[in-house]
């Protein structure tokens, strides 16, 4: 198993994609080919003291920048770290791509680099959110397309459950669609003709739709995909964030108010501590963009080297599910 890092996209920079590859190589095993200024990267093995063992240099002058036009930026930096990742696995040199950088410029540069299954109308940004249940929902989408149709929200549904059902192992997946209520004439008219569409593909045995879901519900153990265009879904994915963090902020402030408090929290911190490491990005690592033919993940931007770390862990065992196979059966049927 091989994985390729794009070491200079993210806001970290070079020193915590090398750290996170050359820990998850210790821990797992993984070999990982580092795409970036090959001067920046060996400077990072040499202030640590690393072994380069398990890990291949692939030289990319250029950066793609968080401020970039996404198809300008993959069209005129082709020696970019991110656009020689992408090259490279389209080629076989590695098994899956992962890169922290521009989410648009990843997006473009996956399709037209590596190109997308044949029979998905557009690739889809996926991430699981954090929940009370073993697995927390597959959101799809999450910020690749902001317009949708009907179609387009179908293919979302299949390739979601395909990747829950193959690479989280959930048996027959839940799946259900983002809306302003639970019953069936509630939302827009997309959402209207997606539910019928759904209802109908779940009578014919495609999935298992289990109706509309509100965002009160969506970190319950309500649904395992929730579908949405990708406007509505990364409102939704970055409230969650900014509402997760807030609270953590505001139990830490209130258990630092005095000593009884301090004592309280004390006690109560290990118990905390799964709640934490719930609504940790870090822990997730890497959110896949599902339709396109071979893995590639987006890595949060701000990832530090445990994230790095997590990302690839997660991009392995998404390969060995053999997920984007399943993916790609899923659309053959639909067409």
């Amino acid at each position: 198993m091989k994985i390729i890092l794009d070491v200079m996209s993210g806001d970290s920079g070079c020193e915590a994609a090398v750290l996170g590859a050359v820990n998850a190589y210790r821990n797992t095993g993984v070999e990982v080919t580092l795409v970036g200024d090959e001067t920046q990267i060996h400077e990072v093995f040499k202030k640590h003291t690393l072994s380069l063992d398990g890990m291949t240099v692939l030289h990319a002058p250029q950066v793609i920048t968080m401020e970039d036009d996404p198809v300008r930026a993959v069209r005129e930096k082709r020696n970019s770290s991110m656009s020689i990742g992408l090259t490279a696995l389209k080629k076989g040199e590695g098994d899956a791509f992962i890169s922290a950088g521009n989410t648009g410029a990843l997006l473009t540069g996956a399709t037209l680099l590596v190109g997308r299954i044949p029979g998905v109308r557009r690739a889809a940004l996926a991430i699981q959110l954090p929940s009370s249940g073993a697995y927390g929902p597959l959101l799809i989408d999450c910020g690749a397309n902001s317009e949708c149709s009907v179609e387009y929200l179908m293919q979302f549904a299949l390739m979601g459950n395909a990747y829950m059902r193959d690479a989280c192992h959930v048996e027959n997946p839940r799946v259900c669609l983002l809306s302003n209520g639970t019953e069936e004439h509630k939302g827009n008219a997309l959402v209207q003709e997606t539910h019928k569409a759904l209802r109908a593909a779940h009578e014919a045995g495609q999935l298992n739709f289990c109706g509309n879901i509100e965002g009160r519900d969506v970190l319950g153990d309500v649904a395992d995909v929730i579908v949405c265009d990708g406007f509505t879904g990364n409102v939704l994915l970055k409230t969650i964030e900014g509402a997760g963090m807030t609270l953590m902020a505001k139990v830490k402030e209130a258990m630092m108010t005095n000593l009884f408090t301090k004592l309280a929290a004390a006690i109560i911190k290990p118990k905390l501590r799964p709640l934490k490491k719930m609504t940790d990005y870090r822990e997730t690592g890497g959110t896949p963009i599902l339709g396109i033919s071979r893995p590639v993940f987006k890595a949060h931007g701000s990832s530090d080297a445990r994230a790095y770390e997590s990302a690839i862990r997660v991009a392995a065992a998404y390969c060995e599910s053999g997920a984007t196979e399943k993916i790609a059966e899923a659309i053959a049927k639909m067409a």
